[in-house]
């Protein structure tokens, strides 16, 4: 080995002139390999470090320590990218010195023994000296440790970017200049209803109606140009409805200061701005029933208070009409309306007969509100669609007005816009305007009694007062004594019949709802927060207590908490708490434990209720959602398993295109090395590798009826047939296949139903499956082959394979071997998919079993678990036909010709003259012809016989099966033979794979293409 000198300059000068690497005059060698920004080493023809250069220190560090481990033979580990050892032999300079070409751009890790690892980016010369005849090396070293370094960061960085933008429930994404999505969050996403690859590089066109779509361009471009950040509300329809988002977006500029796009961050405040709705609502009606107490403390303008009814109903419910009816014995009368009344109101609507409106006698007589919520399909009697028509009422509600339990009328409010359905709520602030003012006219009527009877009592006094002129001051004195008595004793009545109702209101009110709160679906409980326990349950309807398996009394006193099993944290459960009583309407998902421990979820919505002074309660409903939870799943794996079709079909589909070409190239390798094989007699060392060529093109062959037969294009000949007798056949095979010490058990079903697949995939099916169960077992073990009938129904759980209900034939595999895991078992039909160690297997074997049981109508189901074996059964329709045991093709006793004329079209001319050579060794006599029109061209001029059309299937100008028919118009006794490499379907679309036609599939071998031929000769 040669010495380091301390600067390199010695050793390169010594080197450069016997490495071919000769410099100018004047110039040092040296001095050029300081001026490289790598490390270099010189390795001499047995690949021993002749120079290493000094600024290969930096392979390791910066010392000549580095150096001196590399020339004394110190420990160095050399690293694989992918963290894997390097070996020695695998290495550019080796791979350099080996092939004698150059190796470029290596990426190398490198580390002494226990030290860090440094990456270079190597590249090996190879250098001649003339000495000995073997090559040199000279290998360059550029260190890219703190490339990769920086790539890692970056990649984190980009890692921690993306975690953030995810993990917030707003939606987060990015534009470019031209509006098109380049970055979307998944609450984006999740917002928009939309997978990413309906998102990503599309504009708000592809995700928005048009014209939603067109303003928040504008409004985007308006950002971008303005160059500030900007805060709007925009409402936009995603997933089918409105909502409201409260959008932040801003121009984003590249480091040179460029506008490249914008970004964006949308918060839904849709249940806000709701919420805020609902509160203007509230104080709407507030200011409205204030108003009406103030009207009703002057109780007798009667016309003014009832207006006022009607108007406010109306405009609360958000309602089209209303009026207010008085009864009048067996009548009603008119007396208030809103809006007013039309010119051509008829007169008798404006007073009418109690029988002609049975809705509105029904409610005055039954005391309770009758609600229509579609006029239009109800049975109405001709007076009330008269009153309908005149008002275009859609849907309408009649709502008694009681006082003292007594109905003296009712408040009719309706709908013109379409089927309105009333809302409890509704019903409920209707109610207490009709009762306000059934109490005004009440006090109206007994106003106007008192009236009477002090007019009677002053006609009585002014008699007296004349009869009784004497007594006159002494009677007016008694009389202003009982006129104060009698307006104490009046007042005193009306207090306490007000006192009275009040009473009889409030236990009606606490009756409805507790009538409500019992009759509801779902399951409600009031709840009274708490310090310690959190919501403390003290009330719950019959629902709540049969769903979760506690009588009420149980129920009463628990905190909710105990029944609650959602698991979030006490902080989560103190800020939902804290929002409910702000006033916030809650809902979320959570989960319920019954009595007996079994668990379920529900959907709660919660709302605090205020009680004046006294603390406040919850009010909150449940809903079980273990349906929609379960639909939900079942949606995300229906999702999965269509990917997963939708993977495989690809896949086939690239299989099923590269056949005819491979077929082609393959079949013409075979034919020309058969045609050597036979030119060659003596060179056997020449026959052997010929016969090798055939043996890799056999395999090759064989690798492309896999890749179809997974596909599901290979050409089939479906034949009907008992599997008890096809299996009995194949069973020396199978055991000499599995090898001697795995068992081989056979159990066929008795009476076993036919059906009607092709032999030679029957074969590949069973050989595949044995040979995969054969390496499942380590040592020794046994696969069991069985049969047997099976009439599936919808419960049979094999929809999950894709297996409808019917009548199938059942073949199992099973093995005693290791099984599988979870994850192996979704993967094990893909191609080139293998769990053995490299080079012992090609992935193909249970992708061909897939292909060949779905193109024969069959399905596959897998039972398989770690360390206990694996079951492959397979379900093929059952065939009601006979048995047939005829064979396919019969094969020739003999491949030799009889001087017969055969006429051969193939537009590939390489497999057109092999046939040629095959045929006319054989001695036939051949026509060829690169193109139908060719072929038709030389059978007419033939005068002679012919016997055999042997055309390819898929030509340019016409195809096999069109010249077959031309032809055999013309020559009746003509055979046909077919061939082509393509797959399946596609030579199906051409009409030639039916029931007694003669098809050959590309590559072929010689002896079988001369077999078919002497067959159909002889036939």
């Amino acid at each position: 080995m040669t010495p380091i000198d301390s600067d390199g300059s010695d050793a390169a000068a010594r080197l450069g002139p016997r490495h071919g690497l000769a410099v100018g005059e004047g110039v040092s060698f040296g001095a050029i390999l300081a001026s490289l920004p790598e490390g270099v080493v010189f390795l001499n023809h047995r690949g021993e470090l002749e120079v290493v250069y000094p600024a290969v220190s930096g392979l390791h560090g910066d010392g000549s320590e580095s150096r001196a481990a590399l020339v004394q033979g110190l420990d160095i580990r050399h690293i694989r990218t992918n963290g894997a050892p390097f070996p020695t032999e695998e290495q550019p300079a080796a791979v350099a010195r080996r092939t004698g070409r150059p190796v470029r751009n290596v990426e190398v890790g490198t580390a002494l023994a226990d030290g860090p690892i440094r990456w270079h980016l190597v590249t090996a010369e190879p250098v001649w000296d003339g000495e000995d005849g073997e090559p040199r090396a000279v290998v360059f070293f550029l260190d890219v440790t703190e490339r990769r370094q920086a790539e890692a960061a970056l990649r984190e960085r980009e890692a921690q970017l993306e975690a953030i933008a995810n993990g917030t429930t707003d939606a987060v994404f990015l534009k470019d200049t031209q509006g098109r999505y380049v970055l979307a969050n998944t609450s984006t996403l999740r917002f928009l209803g939309l997978p990413a690859e309906h998102v990503l590089g599309r504009d708000d066109t592809a995700v928005f109606p048009p014209d939603e779509a067109r303003k928040l361009m504008a409004l985007d471009r308006e950002v971008m140009h303005s160059g500030r950040v900007q805060t709007n509300e925009e409402v936009i329809t995603v997933q089918g409805g409105p909502r409201t988002f409260l959008a932040t977006k801003g121009p984003v500029h590249d480091a040179d200061g460029q506008l490249v796009g914008l970004f964006g961050i949308s918060r839904d405040i849709s249940e806000r701005k709701l919420a805020e709705q609902v509160l203007r609502d509230s104080e709407a009606r507030l200011r409205y029933e204030l108003q009406l107490s103030q009207a009703l403390s002057a109780p007798f303008e009667l016309d003014a208070v009832l207006q006022m009814v009607v108007d406010g109903a109306t405009q609360l419910l958000d309602l089209d009409t209303g009026a207010v009816y008085l009864q009048d014995g067996d009548q009603v009368v008119l007396a208030a309306t809103s809006p007013p009344l039309p010119p051509n109101f008829p007169d008798e609507l404006r007073r009418a007969a109690l029988s002609d409106h049975p809705h509105l006698r029904a409610a005055i007589a039954e005391g309770t509100a009758i609600t229509l919520p579609d006029a239009a399909t109800a049975q109405l009697t001709p007076a009330e669609r008269s009153a309908c028509d005149v008002r275009g009422l859609r849907s309408l509600v009649y709502i008694p007005l009681l006082a003292a339990d007594r109905a003296v009328g009712a408040l009719i409010l309706g709908a013109t816009r379409g089927v309105r359905t009333f809302q409890d709520e509704e019903l409920l602030l209707s109610t207490g305007f009709a009762g306000q003012a059934a109490q005004t006219i009440e006090n109206v009527r007994l106003f106007e009694a008192s009236q009477e009877h002090a007019a009677a009592l002053a006609r009585e006094v002014a008699e007296r007062t004349r009869a009784e002129q004497a007594l006159a001051a002494e009677a007016e004195n008694v009389r202003e004594l009982l006129g104060q008595a009698e307006r104490a004793r009046s007042s005193l009545v009306e207090v306490l019949e007000d006192e009275q109702r009040a009473l009889s209101a409030l236990r009606d009110s606490e009756e409805r709802f507790r009538v409500l709160f019992e009759q509801a679906g779902d399951y409600a409980f009031v709840l009274e927060p708490h310090e310690q326990l959190g919501p403390v349950i003290v009330d719950a309807n019959e629902a709540a207590c049969l769903a979760h398996g506690y009588t009420r009394d149980e129920l009463i006193g628990q905190s909710v908490l105990a029944i609650d099993v959602s698991g979030v944290s006490d902080q989560v459960a103190r800020t939902r708490l804290e929002q409910v009583l702000a006033g916030e309407t809650m809902r979320m998902r959570t989960v319920h434990r019954r009595r007996d421990g079994s668990t379920f979820p529900v959907e709660v919505t919660a709302k605090v209720v205020r009680r004046g002074g006294r603390s406040p309660l919850i009010f909150s409903t449940e809903r079980d959602i273990s349906e929609r939870v379960r639909l939900e799943e079942e949606r995300e794996r229906l999702q999965a398993e269509l990917a997963q079709a939708q993977k495989m079909e690809s896949i086939g589909r690239l299989a099923g295109g590269i056949a005819h070409d491979f077929n082609n190239v393959l079949g013409a390798i075979q034919g020309y090395t058969e045609l050597a094989l036979q030119d060659v007699r003596s060179e056997e060392a020449l026959r052997a590798d010929l016969g090798e060529v055939l043996k890799a093109c056999d395999r090759s062959a064989d690798l492309t009826r896999q890749l179809l037969a997974f596909a599901r294009r290979q050409t089939i000949l479906p034949r009907v047939q008992n599997l008890n007798e096809t299996i009995a056949s194949m069973l020396a095979m199978l055991r000499r296949l599995i090898g001697e010490n795995v068992e081989l058990l056979w159990r066929p079903g008795r009476d076993l139903w036919s059906v009607r697949v092709d032999s030679s995939q029957m074969d590949q099916i069973l050989a595949n499956l044995c040979v995969n169960a054969r390496d499942a077992i380590s040592d020794v073990g046994t696969v069991t082959i069985e049969t047997g009938n099976a009439d599936l129904d919808e419960t049979c759980g094999l929809t999950q394979v894709g297996c409808p209900p019917g009548e199938y034939v059942r073949l199992s595999v099973t093995d005693s071997g290791c099984g599988m895991s979870e994850e192996t078992r979704l993967h094990i039909f893909e191609p080139f998919y293998t769990t053995k160690p490299l080079g012992e297997g090609t992935g193909l074997g249970l992708a061909t079993v897939y292909g060949a049981v779905r193109q024969n109508g069959g399905f596959i189901r897998v039972v398989s678990e770690p360390g206990q074996g694996s079951t492959f059964d397979l379900y093929l329709p059952r065939c009601t036909s006979a048995v047939d045991d005829q064979v396919v093709s019969a094969r020739a006793t003999g491949t030799a010709g009889a001087g017969q004329t055969i006429v051969v079209v193939e537009d590939d001319p390489g497999i057109l003259t092999m046939v040629k050579r095959q045929l006319s060794s054989r001695g036939y006599q051949i026509l060829a012809a690169g193109t139908a029109k060719e072929a038709m061209r030389l059978v007419a001029e033939h005068d002679g016989q012919i016997e055999l059309l042997l055309t390819d299937v898929i030509m340019p100008e016409m195809n096999g099966r069109d010249l077959a028919n031309a032809l055999t118009a013309a020559r009746p006794d003509l055979k046909c033979l077919f061939m082509s490499g393509y797959p399946a379907d596609v030579v199906a679309q051409h009409g030639v794979v039916a029931e007694g036609t003669s098809f050959i599939g590309k590559p072929f071998a010689a002896s079988a293409l001369l077999d078919q031929v002497g067959a159909l000769l002889k036939g």
